[in-house]
């Protein structure tokens, strides 16, 4: 599809969602959006015990530590989006891709927008707002319904969440995450059993890849060298880490 009948065609909406703790904001194609539930989402029958904090570390800001043994398979944290962006933008409008990003921050309520603000933003371009850096450095890949037609816009969306975003990177995790689109919200489990104490890390990308390929990626991605303890040794015959399911490595934005 061209990139000038995208631009015709598309039709992008600000649309404010309720969720059980605050309202949180969505940019969507109008197609996608009336796709979605009319009735609000909830995370009320969604319940775990408080298992993690967020701590400053040395050298990676806020990150999420285990505040008690978690079992392998235990879900630590369901968490509803406080952004939710469609990433392929092609501005048929009269604002700015800045002016689109701000837009979104400036639609949240303060508390919300000042914890998304004091998310990492990488090392921002010249032509990258901090609210663009935001989103484009915390987001999770998120999969929502589009419409059966020709020229449909894509699945892939961007999630920007308060904590789950504070969840680093490791080659070798010991989390992965899940999008659960009737609740609307993405989980983080436990892929092994994890310390007290312990940093809570996910795949940004297939750990599978090799070790180059993967430090691609990120630099790509999130514009940072991976420094994990996988990263560190030498990538074949040394790397020791369980497989992700199936199910997730698929889901992962490679």
């Amino acid at each position: 599809m061209s990139l000038d009948f995208r631009a015709r065609t598309q039709k992008l909406i600000f649309h404010d969602v309720e969720f059980d703790k605050f309202r949180g904001i969505m940019l969507l194609d109008e197609s996608v959006l009336n796709l979605l539930p009319t009735k609000p989402f909830s995370l009320s029958q969604i319940s775990h015990p408080t298992a993690f904090e967020t701590c400053m570390t040395t050298n990676k800001g806020l990150a999420m530590f285990a505040t008690r043994d978690i079992v392998a398979g235990e879900i630590i944290h369901s968490e509803n989006p406080a952004v939710v962006v469609y990433p392929f933008l092609i501005l048929n409008f009269d604002m700015t891709q800045s002016n689109v990003y701000r837009t979104l921050f400036d639609r949240l309520d303060s508390p919300i927008r000042d914890q998304l603000l004091a998310l990492n933003t990488g090392e921002l371009s010249t032509a990258c707002c901090v609210e663009e850096g935001i989103v484009r450095n915390n987001g999770f890949a998120i999969m929502l319904p589009i419409p059966v037609m020709d020229h449909a816009p894509e699945s892939l969306h961007s999630g920007v969440f308060l904590d789950i975003s504070r969840c680093n990177h490791s080659c070798n995790p010991n989390a992965f995450h899940e999008w659960d689109l009737p609740s609307f919200s993405l989980s983080i489990s436990a892929r092994r059993h994890i310390r007290a104490g312990e940093e809570i890390t996910v795949a940004y990308v297939d750990p599978d890849l090799p070790r180059d390929e993967r430090r691609e990626k990120l630099k790509y991605m999130y514009n940072f060298d991976c420094e994990c303890e996988i990263c560190a040794v030498e990538d074949k015959g040394r790397r020791v880490y369980c497989p992700l399911p199936s199910r997730v490595r698929q889901k992962l934005e490679i």
